[in-house]
């Protein structure tokens, strides 16, 4: 397993959470993506975690954590039809 961790970024986000988080989803595709390139996988294979500092840890995924996440896509793809069905979404 090769993890690579990230420090918090040096300039500080102010403003609205919701930009807060879309600054945020921004800032980690970024890092996703140049994790991947050094881990040199797709991006699809890594999974993030932060930590109470703010420090960002990329690692690769074990192909049962993989297979998983395959299972959980497929269910919530299901759950999407049946509720649009319903009337629901």
């Amino acid at each position: 397993m090769v993890a690579i961790l990230i420090e918090p970024p040096k300039k500080i986000f102010t403003g609205e959470p919701e930009d807060l988080a879309e600054e945020f989803r921004k800032e980690l595709r970024t890092m996703m993506k140049a994790a991947a390139l050094k881990m040199q996988c797709p991006v699809e294979h890594l999974k993030y975690r932060v930590d109470n500092t703010g420090t960002v840890e990329i690692q690769k995924m074990e192909p049962d954590e993989m297979a998983a996440m395959e299972i959980q896509e497929k269910q919530n793809k299901l759950r999407k039809q049946i509720l649009k069905r319903k009337g629901l979404l």
